[in-house]
């Protein structure tokens, strides 16, 4: 799997009270989820078309992070060419 793909999800059954953006917490649930790299995600889902509404942190954050990952993994590997031996 991709860094960033969502590997477990768990529903949110409890509808927090509404404050300020009522339409956006009354009409929509909330799922949380774990990616490969252990980020935590939450997805607001439109309960009617199951469309996502809001992704926290967003796709493009979770690739640029996965990118510095990969950068500062690179960047380790270069500094220490013993470690691939190991």
């Amino acid at each position: 799997m991709e860094s960033g793909t969502p590997v477990a999800a768990q529903d949110s059954p409890h509808q927090p009270p509404q404050s300020g953006s009522g339409d956006l917490i009354a009409d929509n649930s909330r799922k949380f989820s774990v990616t490969d790299g252990n980020d935590v995600v939450l997805k607001i889902v439109d309960n009617k078309t199951r469309e996502v509404v809001k992704q926290i942190p967003s796709e493009e954050e979770l690739q640029l992070k996965s990118a510095i990952r990969d950068g500062i993994e690179n960047i380790s590997s270069e500094n220490n060419p013993t470690e691939e031996l190991i």
